[in-house]
């Protein structure tokens, strides 16, 4: 599935705008486990490894790369249960786990402003800033909405195949540390 993360990447403290922002989109395999309650309920769990994302900034070039784990449990009701085609609706609970987070602004230590140095327990620092770099860390965490529309399509007995769409929220919280 894809994700945009350019917008969570931003810095207004940094005075980038998030349209300069570029993070390396990707398509993301995953496994969906799927317990069917009653015949048109079900409750889905979506898995998948960690996916790394480069970030760069035009004009500045390379910012570094992070990681994000986003398992995410829905509750879905199926239409047409009997059916060949079984569309479904669904929505649910995402949590992202953000980790490996190396992330700098080459140069720009001398002239950061804000809240240069606040830290709190939910923020990793960066390990590979180099001297004169501007570190920027993300939260290591986010908990969000998910929903979710699809369709089952039965290919013999038990067996079916899937195409679905997910939205998933993901609260942005980055800061920069001196």
């Amino acid at each position: 599935r894809p994700r945009d993360w350019s917008s969570d990447v931003c810095s207004s403290d940094l005075g980038v705008a998030s349209d300069k922002i570029d993070v390396s989109s990707k398509w993301i395999p995953d496994i969906d486990l799927e317990y069917y309650f009653a015949p048109a309920w079900s409750t889905e769990l979506v898995l998948t490894v960690p996916q790394r994302h480069d970030v760069s900034v035009e004009g500045v070039g390379s910012l570094g790369s992070f990681k994000h784990l986003p398992p995410t449990l829905t509750a879905k009701y199926h239409f047409n249960t009997g059916g060949t085609v079984s569309p479904y609706v669904g929505a649910g609970v995402n949590l992202t786990l953000i980790m490996d987070v190396n992330l700098a602004v080459p140069g720009a230590a001398a002239t950061a402003s804000g809240n240069a140095g606040v830290m709190h327990q939910a923020i990793r620092p960066v390990a590979h800033a180099a001297a004169g770099d501007l570190p920027l860390t993300l939260e290591n965490h986010s908990i969000g909405a998910a929903v979710q529309a699809g369709v089952d399509i039965r290919l013999a007995d038990h067996w079916y195949g899937n195409v679905d769409i997910k939205y998933v929220q993901i609260r942005r919280s980055e800061e920069h540390t001196s």
